[in-house]
């Protein structure tokens, strides 16, 4: 009897009659394992996450080595919005059946919504093995690779996608995004089209509108204006108008659309973290510190006290920063709003003359959150606090002084010239972005080492070639070092970010790290005549008031290449007149 009503139910599945599915597994469940299986299926289908989850749970106790079982609680884990279990159970399900397509696929997708693309990547290719005639897969590898970095595998996983479907849109927007960045010439119109077939999709908006502003039009502004007027809590939005807006020179007008916003959501999270991120290059500290006081008086996140600090201390005012941490809640439940806070709260320590407190603060989160470790931020607050402590640790993160170092790329003069005139022409804008480094200069925007220019792909050849010889010669392994533990130090490394800096009359870096980084650079191409323009390892930010020196200080030459981890400060002296154009990146272990 129960195996004729496991037909039924399954075949009551099929056609869509999912509530007399459940009626004829109900009795069946407790016992039978493939009925409870059964059971969950339907009742998640029916949107019955919690009574699904339970039937889940026994169908699991019944077939423990099910893969089957342990691929759907994946997908169930997904719709509740539990990544990791998520991610865990994929990974239960593909140690059960090696070479499961589909639990391979649905593990890649929740690694690339994690942010690993990497695994994500390995994993979409063994996906790609199980499934070649699935689009989907060829479609994800595509933007996992995009993702990446690997644009060039990325287009051939599109270009595979769209000869099994030619018509498979995720794969089409994944192609034209990959054109963009590699600076394929019908990359505009390609997503042009895309977009008069989806107006809605507001990514492809973004994607679409950025394309046009690399080539120079400005009608991507007003592409995004237009979504942003029709939803004034789309933050990807008003993040690209503000950032395009400014960077065109409009100053302080750049912020009116997301004041405008705040003025009607004042308690926002999105537009307060969009403020506090980027509105002191554009209005300064004070009048972001006023949106700020003006969201804790109407009931905005407590958290925001951590923000308020750091503006406080922006201003000068440490006292009041030291009041405003004091009224921090003691729950934190993020480990995000952990480092956040530990970070302000380890900032506002050294300001005040306390690197022993601003230590312990770090060294707690180290212990309580250990994600934390890979935030370069946290290790360039830690090792300001050793040396003023004189702590023989902060020679130990230093590596004896053999983690920066400068490369010839070995670049002939007619390279060089040719290398700058094409970055000049990528150069469009105005200002300097806001919330990033430079001052009285420019930066391209997109991945500048995807490009497919010849003078860009000889320069990524030769960068590879340093960087290798650079991952080589580093000192020895050192498990828990931020650039030398095994993890870092002896796998391949891959470009993580990549930008292009021009600096004019006046121009220079302030004092910053790369958080997410574990290498960075300084490729330098043309430099100003005379004095000025060094690059500056090592001495933290004026706020922190700590008086310590530089470590290293490089007098740069053109085509040369400096390499040094990213946790450290660097910064650039500012020079008087002239050109500095400079290439940048970051990397990553591959």
């Amino acid at each position: 009897m129960s195996q004729a009503q496991l037909i039924a139910a399954h075949q009551a599945m099929q056609a869509g009659r999912l509530d007399e599915a459940r009626r004829l597994l109900e009795p069946l469940a407790e016992a039978d394992g493939v009925a409870a299986h059964m059971l969950a299926l339907a009742c998640r289908r029916q949107g019955d996450l919690q009574r699904a989850e339970t039937w889940f749970a026994q169908a699991q106790r019944q077939r423990p080595l099910d893969p089957e079982i342990e691929n759907n609680w994946g997908n169930l884990k997904l719709a509740q919005g539990l990544l990791p279990e998520a991610i865990a159970a994929f990974r239960r399900a593909v140690a059960l059946k090696p070479g499961m397509g589909d639990a391979l696929y649905n593990l890649g997708l929740a690694l690339l919504e994690a942010g690993e693309a990497e695994e994500a990547s390995a994993a979409l290719e063994q996906a790609g093995d199980s499934l070649p005639g699935r689009a989907a897969v060829w479609s994800a590898l595509a933007r996992a690779c995009r993702s990446a970095g690997r644009h060039g595998d990325g287009i051939v996983a599109a270009e595979r996608a769209l000869a099994i479907d030619a018509s498979y849109a995720p794969a089409r927007v994944a192609r034209a995004l990959l054109a963009a960045d590699v600076g394929e010439p019908d990359a505009v119109g390609d997503l042009d089209r895309l977009l008069e077939e989806r107006p809605a999709d507001r990514g492809l908006v973004l994607a679409a509108a950025a394309a046009r502003m690399a080539a120079g039009d400005r009608r991507g502004v007003d592409m995004v204006a237009a979504s942003v007027a029709a939803d004034p809590l789309w933050k990807d939005g008003q993040a690209a108008l503000l950032d395009w807006r400014y960077q065109a020179g409009e100053g302080e007008a750049a912020m009116s659309g997301l004041e405008a916003a705040l003025d009607r959501y004042p308690t926002d999270p999105g537009l307060l973290g969009l403020l506090a991120n980027k509105g002191a290059d554009v209005v300064g500290p004070g009048r972001v510190l006023a949106r700020i006081d003006r969201a804790l008086d109407r009931g905005g996140d407590e958290q925001l006290q951590a923000v308020r600090a750091e503006y406080l201390l922006k201003l000068g005012d440490l006292d009041a920063a030291q009041r405003a941490l004091a009224l921090l809640p003691r729950a934190i439940m993020s480990e995000d709003a952990a480092i956040s806070t530990a970070l302000v709260r380890a900032r506002v320590a050294l300001a005040g003359g306390n690197p022993q407190v601003a230590d312990g603060v770090l060294d707690e989160l180290r212990r309580q959150w250990p994600g934390a470790s890979a935030d370069m931020g946290m290790w360039a607050l830690t090792h300001t606090a050793w040396r003023l402590l004189g702590d023989r640790c902060a020679d130990w993160l230093e590596g004896g002084g053999g983690l920066w170092r400068q490369h010839d790329l070995g670049l002939s003069e007619p390279g060089l010239m040719s290398l700058a005139e094409r970055l000049r022409q990528l150069h469009l804008d105005r200002h300097h972005p806001a919330a990033q480094s430079l001052r009285n200069g420019s930066q391209t925007s997109g991945p500048l080492l995807a490009r497919s220019d010849p003078e860009l792909v000889e320069l990524r050849d030769r960068l590879q070639e340093c960087w290798e010889v650079h991952r080589r010669e580093l000192p020895p392994a050192l498990a828990g070092h931020p650039t030398l533990d095994p993890a870092v130090r002896d796998r391949g490394w891959r470009v993580a970010g990549s930008w292009s800096v021009r600096l004019t009359d006046g121009g220079w870096h302030v004092a910053h790290v790369h958080p997410r980084g574990r290498i960075s650079s300084a490729c330098h191409i043309v430099l100003p005549p005379g004095p000025g323009g060094e690059l500056i390892l090592g001495k933290p930010p004026p706020e922190l008031r700590t008086g310590l020196a530089p470590l290293a200080t490089f007098v740069p030459a053109p085509g040369h290449l400096v390499l040094f981890p990213s946790w450290l400060w660097h910064e650039t002296a500012p020079f008087s007149a002239g050109e500095r154009l400079s290439v940048a990146f970051d990397l990553v272990p591959a």
